[in-house]
């Protein structure tokens, strides 16, 4: 099992007035997706980690050594190995760069597995 991509901690805001929290972000550049190094985890960001993982084990290749398309900001993997459309498409719906984009929860991403 893994879990726990990245490490965040709370932080307080200086005064009573500011409502938003923030977090600081430490994780793994590859890995941990955008928003995450933004200081703003959801709990999707673990998705993101995982389907690298998945991408780096099919291809061979660090998270590191991928290249973000332009235009989406997607990571660009499918041309590096063969892979079903289907595998792909759950894949590349892991790593998607804007977290609302990305699949919400593993439950999601394992019933698309089985329906494979």
């Amino acid at each position: 099992m893994l879990i726990d991509f990245g490490a965040v901690k709370l932080m307080q805001p200086p005064s009573s007035e500011q409502t938003e929290l923030a977090t600081v972000a430490i994780g793994t550049r590859g890995y941990a997706p955008p928003e995450q190094f933004a200081g703003h985890p959801r709990l999707c960001s673990d998705i993101y980690a995982l389907g690298m993982i998945a991408i780096q084990a099919i291809t061979g290749i660090p998270p590191q050594e991928l290249h973000p398309d332009p235009e989406t900001g997607n990571i660009m993997w499918q041309q590096t190995v063969q892979v079903s459309e289907e595998l792909a498409a759950i894949l590349d719906k892991m790593v998607c760069y804007h977290f609302s984009d990305r699949y919400q929860s593993a439950t999601a991403v394992l019933q698309d597995l089985k329906r494979m």
